[in-house]
């Protein structure tokens, strides 16, 4: 393959953030006295990876976007947490933090150490 002088993503996994979604989510449903999980799964998708790509004449990752969380939420829902629908898929997108906010709002609750993560 060739090396590029700057950053160019060069490999796109479809649906790869849904599949792992989906595995979080089942483990997520798994009874709490084997593995203590709640029923909700931190998703760390941010806007800045939602952002629209007026070239592409889509987004960069549009399962980044809050619209495309919600609807995989909705679906787990109704897929297999129909007595419940206890589960909720958190991403910092959801409440429309981009990298730079995000960023800005840890180092807020955290200070110095966000340069440990």
């Amino acid at each position: 393959m060739r090396v590029e002088e700057s950053y160019t993503p060069s490999v796109v996994v479809p649906i790869r953030n849904l599949v792992m979604l989906s595995i979080a989510s089942a483990y997520a449903y798994t009874p709490r006295e084997l593995t203590g999980a709640k029923t909700f799964v931190i998703y760390g998708a941010q806007l800045s990876d939602a952002s629209y790509n007026l070239d592409l004449r889509d987004f960069n990752y549009p399962d980044c976007t809050p619209e495309c969380i919600l609807s995989v939420e909705a679906a787990i829902r109704m897929c297999h947490f129909r007595r419940t629908r206890d589960i909720e898929i958190w991403a910092p997108s959801r409440e429309g933090f981009t990298k730079p906010e995000l960023l800005r709002k840890c180092y807020e609750l955290i200070g110095d150490l966000i340069y440990e993560t």
